[in-house]
C-alpha cells in the first residue's frame, strides 16, 4: 500500500515538473514511466512477507484489550494471506512454508478455543493435535499439568481430553507463543534465503 502511494506521489510530482519544464518529463513518456515505476518484486517473497506480517498482527491482537472478534478477524486475514502465499507457483522453500502453516495452525487453535464452547470430542481431538508435540513452550507448559505417563503409545481418550482442557483453560498464552515463534522462524528463514 505504501509503495502504491509512493508511486502515485512520484508520478504526480513528475507530471507537475513535466508541465512546467516541457514534455520530456511527461508521465506519458515511457522513459519517465520506467524511471518512476518501482522494480517488480518477486511474487513469493512479497506474499510470504504479507503472510508473516498478518500472522504477527494476529498475535499482537491479544496482547492488548482487543476483542475476540478483532482477533478472529485478524486470523481470517492471516488465513487469506497464508493461502495466497502457499498457492503461489514459487511459494518458497518448504521450511518457510511449514513454519507459516504451523503459525496459522496455532492461531486457529486459539481462535476456536476463545470462540466456541467445545465438546468432549473437540477437547480430545485438541489434546491429540500433533502440533502440541512440536512446540517446546506448549510441551513445557503441559508438563506442569500432566502426570508422567506410564504407558507408551497414543494418549487414551481421557488423557487427550484432559490435555485439551488444560490447553484451552490455561495454555492459550503458550499456544500464542508457539504461533509467534513459528512466524519468527518463517521470517528468519525468508530473510536468510539467498
Amino acid at each position: 500500500m505504501r509503495l502504491g502511494i509512493l508511486v502515485l506521489v512520484v508520478g504526480s510530482a513528475v507530471a507537475a515538473i513535466g508541465a512546467a519544464h516541457g514534455s520530456e518529463l511527461s508521465p506519458s513518456n515511457p522513459a519517465v514511466l520506467a524511471q518512476a515505476s518501482p522494480p517488480a518484486a518477486p511474487a513469493a517473497p512479497s506474499a510470504a512477507r504479507d503472510a508473516i506480517d498478518a500472522l504477527k498482527a494476529a498475535g499482537a491482537t491479544l496482547s492488548g484489550p482487543q476483542s475476540t472478534q478483532e482477533y478472529n478477524s485478524r486470523v481470517e486475514t492471516a488465513r487469506s494471506k497464508v493461502k495466497q502465499y502457499l498457492d503461489a507457483a514459487d511459494a518458497g522453500t518448504p521450511p518457510v512454508k511449514d513454519a507459516v502453516r504451523a503459525s496459522l495452525h496455532y492461531h486457529d487453535m486459539v481462535a476456536k478455543a476463545i470462540t466456541v464452547r467445545m465438546t468432549t470430542a473437540e477437547y480430545t481431538a485438541l489434546g491429540r493435535d500433533p502440533a502440541i508435540e512440536q512446540c517446546a513452550r506448549l510441551k513445557e507448559f503441559l508438563a506442569n499439568f500432566e502426570k508422567p505417563r506410564t504407558q507408551t503409545g497414543p494418549l487414551s481418550d481421557d488423557e487427550a481430553k484432559n490435555r485439551g482442557i488444560a490447553v484451552i483453560g490455561f495454555g492459550l498464552g503458550a499456544v500464542l507463543a508457539c504461533a509467534s515463534d513459528k512466524a519468527g522462524e518463517a521470517e528468519r528463514l525468508l530473510e536468510a534465503k539467498p
